[in-house]
């Protein structure tokens, strides 16, 4: 269903996230060396047909997790809120690449875009869990900068529902470290 051309597009898209994201936390977390960050997330996955764009990547701190309902609820797991929602380099780091995926997508039927989308989710699912325990076990390029030893990265997009909101953060971040976390979204 899925030719080799866009797999190898995504295998390609998968190594450059996994670089540009460190690089992006690394630096985001050293230029705010005062902010406490525990999480960086990937949400907003796009497609329409004629175009993929970049997931975005988010990151907060302790002192962006806000109060934004009257139910008590915050935006801790929830990266459309959060303070840096969109970081805008990584955004456009990736954008080459997206733009390439969507020209070798041109002229597909809907389902191998599906496809395609499903299969971008468990590449960022992996770079997700590979940069959590790089970051935990201070390997580079967080060996040389504060970082929280609980911090997690993960794909937090709420915008499908319930279901695919506890898949996609599954898929992301490891059993264990889920019940550490005590991530009150999941079922």
């Amino acid at each position: 269903m899925v030719s080799q051309a866009l797999q190898s597009s995504m295998s390609d898209i998968e190594a450059q996230w996994e670089v540009v994201a460190a690089d992006t936390i690394a630096r985001t977390i050293a230029e705010h060396p005062d902010e406490d960050f525990y999480a960086a997330g990937f949400w907003s996955f796009a497609l329409d047909g004629q175009t993929i764009s970049p997931p975005a990547l988010a990151l907060n701190s302790e002192s962006g997790v806000t109060e934004i309902d009257s139910f008590g609820e915050d935006n801790r797991w929830n990266p459309a809120d959060w303070r840096r929602s969109v970081i805008m380099t990584a955004h456009l780091a990736m954008a080459p690449a997206y733009i390439d995926l969507s020209e070798l997508l041109h002229g597909e039927e809907w389902s191998v875009w599906e496809a395609v989308d499903e299969l971008q989710k468990q590449a960022i699912a992996r770079v997700c869990r590979r940069l959590t325990e790089r970051i935990r076990d201070r390997g580079a390029p967080f060996d040389a900068i504060p970082v929280n030893s609980r911090f997690v990265v993960g794909i937090f997009d709420g915008r499908d529902g319930e279901e695919e909101t506890d898949r996609l953060a599954r898929m992301s971040i490891d059993a264990a470290l889920i019940q550490e976390l005590n991530l009150p979204f999941l079922r």
